[in-house]
């Protein structure tokens, strides 16, 4: 029996019940389920009038009036100073449930609302707590709306909203979340808005999937941990969720861990939703292994609207594979684009043959570089760096890498030097009896350079990477925002290492962007969040190979380095392209940048492949293009070979998942 989807919608007034199911089903199946979808809907109960059928499907939260202009709109939803309006916040919303509950004779604030505890804190405790809450939130949103540009970033997407309005669509969240989630824990209506589910779930005589979202995502996981056992959820989604924040943490059942009848657990999340201050549960919910920390983008005005994050790919294929259901199939009209996708499910459990021709990418998107502070360089009319070329150099000879740390490839792939062929007279690394290589193919027509200090050397990394059993190592990045750089996976997840203890997510990453030497012209910071994507962490795979370095802050100096851009190509476009790689391997002096240009020797859906000379510690340099002066990365470095090296294509799937990341 296929399970049934059960959703739990979040915070603020909604639609009617049917009609608001019917709508998570359109975001999410592009269908009506009928029955095999549900909504445990539990609105009403706080809000007795429904929204107009008409409504969307987000969160119903600007309560104020239309007509508004800029100023009135954000002195209407209270004061402007952070910590008056925090404070402003959670008196109004106590202020409500205490009179609600008297209006209505219910249960006062201060009785128990919700199981597992053995009370309430005291009134001043719970303000406190929430004040807190509401304090980070309010400047959290403050921070976005000063800091979201008001130009588009490409030429067909909407503008920003102005930053007295943005700060208004923050702060009513605030507002809303803290009246709701005061109702659950405090205000006596926690029994009420959970029975809503259990009954929904008593229901159904079978395995359920369920779909939740901002409070809901708490209303599911008290309910599931409450109950002994049932139903089996083969898949639990929240979506936004406040699970990670610790004033959330201390009200929910205790101890904090998956749910016993939870399968796997997915918890996605946009960086700007001020609701989900801390994305990541894997670090306080066991075990571990059965949840899953994700990053989408959800570009609603809030950043926590239900829309986009049921629309985000990396949602919809986790809940079409785990529900057996398929997205409803659009007739193609004449003269439309296409582009190959993935079919639903996990990518990795899509069966291949070779008797199918393979995918092709036909389509572009591209994210613009940014030069930031520093000087830009211009670059020659080839499509390559503008840098001296030293006389050629004889083939190499066999030797060990003159370096202060290994190669990261190492950690996951093992090996040792061998021997160079007599043809080429390359020396490389092999992984096992055959793997990943760093590569020098014949003479060694590598650049070093020298003034790092200038775009867009700058923007390219030296890292220096501690793993989970203390050991370091080498490796390259590039940043693609003020705070992100890209890089091989197994630059910040190690996999198939023998070595015990090292295996799993690296403790820390120094970044040094560029590095020259012993000069660090830009300062460093030290990383300690990371992403990669399941085909890599859970099966090593090389066409997952690309992973992400999130920054706690600016560098130590305080200067914007640049970024590269980064595009889907199409095949025919990149396969006559003229590739850029610069990097810092290990065989050259510790700590110095090099660089060397060829055309593209082929492509396939997941890899690009080049005759680049590379050596390991570029694992995870910058594979780009140069059109006019702009820099765009379409390949992230990670392989070697015998004739060619390659990288992880940017695909249409990459590049979402990277822009998501981008901060």
């Amino acid at each position: 029996m296929p399970p049934v989807v059960v959703y739990v919608h979040g915070i603020g007034n909604k639609p009617a019940q049917d009609t608001l199911k019917k709508q998570w089903d359109q975001a999410l199946f592009g269908r009506d389920l009928g029955p095999a979808s549900r909504m445990a809907y539990w609105a009403d109960l706080r809000y007795p009038t429904p929204l107009p059928e008409a409504a969307e499907a987000g969160e119903g939260l600007d309560e104020l009036p239309p007509g508004l202009s800029e100023t009135e709109r954000l002195e209407a939803i209270g004061p402007q100073d952070p910590e008056e309006f925090a404070r402003a916040a959670v008196a109004e919303a106590v202020g409500q449930e205490t009179a609600e509950a008297d209006d209505a004779g219910a249960a006062k604030p201060g009785k128990p609302g919700k199981p597992g505890k053995a009370g309430e804190a005291p009134e001043a405790g719970r303000a406190a707590k929430l004040e807190s809450w509401a304090r980070r939130m309010t400047y959290a949103g403050d921070a976005l709306a000063a800091g979201e540009s008001p130009e588009p970033p490409s030429g067909e997407e909407l503008l920003p909203l102005p930053r007295p309005i943005r700060q208004a669509a923050f702060r009513a969240l605030v507002k809303a979340t803290l009246k709701d989630v005061y109702a659950y824990f405090f205000g006596g209506q926690g029994d009420a808005i959970r029975l809503r589910l259990r009954k929904a779930l008593d229901g159904i005589h079978g395995p359920v999937v369920l779909v939740t979202h901002s409070l809901g995502t708490v209303i599911a996981y008290d309910v599931l941990r409450s109950r002994n056992g049932n139903p089996e959820v083969p898949l639990l989604v929240t979506l936004g969720s406040p699970l990670g924040v610790h004033e959330i943490e201390d009200d929910v059942v205790q101890p904090l861990r998956v749910p016993d009848q939870t399968r796997r657990w997915l918890n996605a999340c946009d960086s700007r939703d001020i609701v989900a201050l801390d994305p990541t549960l894997r670090d306080d919910y066991r075990p571990a292994d059965r949840l899953r920390d994700a990053i989408v983008a959800n570009d609603s005005d809030n950043h926590h609207d239900i829309g986009p994050y049921l629309r985000a790919s990396l949602v919809r294929r986790a809940v079409h594979a785990a529900s057996e259901q398929e997205e409803a199939t659009q007739p193609h009209k004449e003269g439309e684009d296409t582009m190959s996708t993935s079919p639903p499910g996990d990518p990795l459990q899509t069966p291949i043959t070779n008797g199918v021709e393979r995918e092709t990418i036909e389509n572009s998107r591209i994210v613009e570089p940014e030069v930031g502070d520093v000087a830009a360089l211009e670059p020659s009319d080839d499509g390559t760096e503008e840098v001296p070329r030293p006389p050629e150099e004889a083939a190499m000879v066999a030797t060990a890498p003159a370096t202060e740390l290994p190669d990261i490839g190492l950690a996951s792939f093992g090996g040792a030097p061998i021997e160079p062929t007599p043809s080429k007279g390359a020396v490389f690394f092999t992984a096992h009896a055959a793997g990943p290589m760093e590569t020098v193919h014949g003479p060694d027509n590598r650049v070093k350079i020298t003034d790092t200090q200038h775009y867009p050397w700058s923007a390219v990394a030296s890292l220096l990477i501690t793993a989970r059993d203390g050991s370091q190592w080498l490796g390259t990045g590039w940043f693609i925002g003020p705070r992100t750089l890209l890089t091989a996976g197994h630059c910040v997840y190690i996999t198939n290492s023998p070595i015990s203890g090292r295996n799993g997510w690296v403790l820390s990453i120094q970044v040094l962007p560029g590095r020259n030497g012993t000069a660090l012209p830009f300062g460093s910071a030290t990383a300690t969040t990371f992403w990669t994507v399941r085909g890599w962490a859970e099966q090593g795979d090389e066409n997952y190979d690309y992973g992400a370095i999130i920054l706690p802050g600016p560098l130590s100096t305080g200067t914007d380095v640049g970024s590269f851009g980064f595009a889907v190509l199409p095949d025919d476009e990149l396969s006559t392209h003229v590739l850029n790689i610069a990097g810092y391997p290990g065989d050259k002096p510790p700590g110095t940048l090099w660089y060397d240009s060829h055309k593209t020797a082929s492509v396939t859906s997941s890899k690009v492949f080049y005759d680049i000379d590379t050596m390991g510690g570029q694992s995870g340099a910058p594979v780009y293009v140069i059109e006019g002066d702009r820099r765009i990365g379409v390949a992230v470095h990670a392989y070697g070979g015998p004739t060619t090296n390659s990288g992880t294509r940017i695909s249409s799937a990459v590049f979402e998942n990277v822009q998501a990341w981008r901060q």
